[in-house]
């Protein structure tokens, strides 16, 4: 009995070559290395170039929506409807307005340290 094919995500050239087609779809893909490898670079050029066939997810720990936006700019995306976590849930933003989320987790950080100084949980 033959297994369904599994539905891909396109990255770049060169990795779907090396990944069968691309990313499995509807899974989460982690992407690490040293600093300057390139990691931010193929993470935005991934996001850009499915940003037009599924909703984008893009979880950083080291650059805020402003610097993700100007990154893929340097490489021909725009991103400029972009929203992020933070402005989600302070009101700044509404989730249905763009394809792509940002999740800056140094922002969230420091959403949830402004909260606990201003007398919101324990």
């Amino acid at each position: 009995m033959a297994t369904a094919p599994v539905a891909r995500v396109r990255t770049v050239d060169w990795l779907d070559k090396m990944l069968n087609g691309g990313l499995p779809k509807g899974t989460w893909t982690v992407i690490t290395g040293g600093p300057g490898v390139g990691k931010s670079v193929l993470t935005i050029l991934i996001a850009g170039g499915n940003l037009k066939t599924m909703p984008i997810i893009y979880v950083t720990t080291e650059s805020s929506l402003r610097d993700v936006v100007r990154q893929a700019g340097l490489f021909g995306l725009d991103l400029g409807n972009a929203v992020n976590l933070h402005d989600i849930l302070t009101g700044k933003a509404n989730a249905g307005e763009s394809n792509m989320m940002v999740i800056d987790l140094f922002s969230l950080y420091r959403q949830y340290r402004e909260l606990i100084r201003g007398g919101w949980g324990p």
